[in-house]
């Protein structure tokens, strides 16, 4: 995978640190885990999350929300099942390898933001109203 970037190659690497073998699907990468590991931004580590995943390294296999965190599992081993945790993803007998699939090189897309749209969405207006 010559074209992750080193934030990428390090957040696979400190999520591998997580890895025990036999949980797969249940790997972290919060802000308070991930800062501790030497993160210093959560802008930083939230564009190389979105790489690993455009990439197929990585899939999402629960999507967090208030006091969770998104959970992941690397697509070159099985996610593992546990009973009293379930996923929204259902355990696999065997890896996706998501990441043999080839790809574009990754462009980060920074979000629109609703101050940005709104911008945007009144100057449409007043070049219609122009022309």
């Amino acid at each position: 995978m010559a074209m992750l970037s080193p934030y990428g190659v390090k957040l696979i690497v400190d999520l591998g640190t997580q890895y025990t073998g036999f949980n797969n699907g249940y790997l972290c990468a919060s802000w308070s885990l991930m800062s501790l590991r030497g993160w210093n931004s959560p802008t930083t580590l939230h564009k190389a999350m979105l790489e690993c995943e455009y990439y197929g390294l990585l899939v999402r296999t629960q999507s967090g929300g208030l006091n969770k965190p998104n959970l992941h599992a690397f697509t070159w081993r099985r996610i593992d099942e546990k009973t009293d945790k379930p996923l929204a993803i259902n355990p696999t007998g065997k890896p996706s390898d998501a990441w043999k699939e080839p790809r574009e090189k990754y462009v980060y897309q920074k979000p629109m933001s609703s101050r940005s749209f709104r911008s945007r969405s009144k100057k449409r207006r007043h070049e219609k109203r122009v022309a």
